[in-house]
């Protein structure tokens, strides 16, 4: 197994809260994963959420959007 494997996907939910407009919202992403050995990886992403609040363009809900990055630690089983 290569220790560094890049990876994209992509993601579907709805975001909701006090400080945000209730909206769903879609997101690509791409990042790589480190193997630090054969059952635990170290992994960085970055995302672009879109949202579609009502009354929103497709392209105005793109051009509003916000990145989003991550880092954390996974286990294979």
């Amino acid at each position: 197994m290569e220790a560094l494997q890049p990876f994209v996907g992509g993601n579907f939910g709805y975001v909701y809260g006090d400080a945000v407009n209730d909206t769903f919202e879609a997101a690509p992403e791409a990042g790589v994963k480190w193997f630090v050995n054969s059952t635990t990886f170290i992994f960085g992403m970055a995302e672009y959420q879109f949202f579609f609040d009502s009354g929103d363009t497709v392209g105005g809900s793109f051009d509003n959007g916000q990145f989003v990055y991550t880092l954390g630690i996974g286990f294979r089983f």
